[in-house]
């Protein structure tokens, strides 16, 4: 009786030691390299989610696609395979052509700060959420695309000198503006830019200068034109559809997510001005020459009207007209 009443007090003891909870660790598949600024504010994001939940969450990333491609990370998601991910809508036309308008479209938006805003309203539009959920997943966070401009091995500063001249591309609607003004689009990935203008397959990309630097274009670009072909929200930050909306997540845990989203959100507006000032400084040192373009005016007169033509691809694509001519209401109500 006496060893079992010890081995009972030595359970109780046991019991009582206060064992540390291990964290909850989500994998974030990422498509931008890590010094980029995108990818510096998503890890400050993330790393105030986790010290807001006390240890209950803990985010660890993979850079640069080495978790999967942009056009893998929202089937990874989907799938289970991983639980959160960054990636850009403009890899899904397909399967997000709703929420994917402030990063797929050009030439819509005057300004970075504009084109976020739109797109956090989208997440409250019922049929965006109903594609979101139909691919598993659910944003709680949007970049900023500042204004983009091109990035050239030789002078641009006519309309005439555009005409021609092989443009990274993607998408849909991104090869209509270029071909509007003159230019070759070619489709191609991030990470294949570099070789693209190195090996003289492209003669330009489209980039605002954070993420121009971000990819080291200045070494094999020395010619930066200050074009402007106007800005977008940028890589958006998902979670997946079960921890977000399906109670994966404890509604604690959520509502941290959305005041600290909130707080990035307008800290990313502020600091996209200030990112892009420093990053061509930086590019210019190195030796970039910035090249002042003649042309704006007629080129904004070239350029489509880039919604109307989204609008008119979405409903013949099968998109319903409520769904789209909602979306589209949201885009003016913020642009006009």
């Amino acid at each position: 009786m006496k060893n079992f009443g010890l081995a009972a007090a030595t359970v109780g003891v046991i019991a009582g030691i206060a064992t540390p909870v291990l964290a909850d660790e989500i994998k974030v598949a990422h498509i931008t390299p890590e010094a980029s600024a995108i990818s510096q504010a998503d890890l400050a994001f993330a790393n105030e989610l986790a010290e807001k939940s006390q240890g209950e969450h803990k985010f660890t990333f993979f850079w640069s696609g080495s978790l999967g491609a942009g056009n893998e990370i929202i089937p990874l998601i989907k799938g289970g395979a991983i639980r959160a991910g960054v990636t850009a809508p403009a890899y899904y036309p397909s399967d997000m052509p709703l929420s994917g308008v402030t990063n797929t479209v050009p030439a819509l938006f005057p300004d970075a700060g504009v084109a976020m805003d739109v797109s956090t309203e989208l997440r409250e539009n019922a049929a965006v959420v109903a594609e979101f959920e139909r691919n598993g997943v659910f944003p709680i966070i949007v970049q900023a695309l500042p204004t983009a401009h091109l990035q050239c091995r030789d002078k641009v500063e006519t309309l005439e000198d555009l005409k021609g001249k092989k443009v990274r591309s993607y998408g849909s609607f991104l090869p209509v503006m270029f071909e509007s003004i003159g230019m070759v689009p070619v489709n191609m990935g991030l990470n294949e830019i570099y070789e693209g203008i190195e090996r003289g397959v492209i003669d330009c990309t489209s980039f605002g200068y954070d993420l121009s630097k971000s990819y080291n274009i200045h070494e094999v670009a020395p010619f930066y034109s200050d074009i402007a072909l106007g800005a977008q929200s940028g890589p958006v930050f998902y979670a997946s559809w079960n921890d977000y909306k399906n109670g994966g997540w404890s509604d604690s845990f959520k509502a941290v997510v959305d005041e600290v989203a909130a707080k990035h959100l307008e800290l990313r507006k502020e600091n996209a001005a200030k990112s892009e000032e420093a990053a061509l400084a930086f590019v210019q040192e190195k030796g970039v020459t910035l090249v002042p373009f003649q042309d704006q005016a007629k080129v904004d007169e070239l350029i489509p009207d880039m919604l109307a033509l989204w609008a008119e691809t979405q409903k013949k694509a099968g998109i319903p007209a409520e769904a789209v001519d909602s979306v589209v209401a949201i885009v003016k109500a913020k642009t006009n």
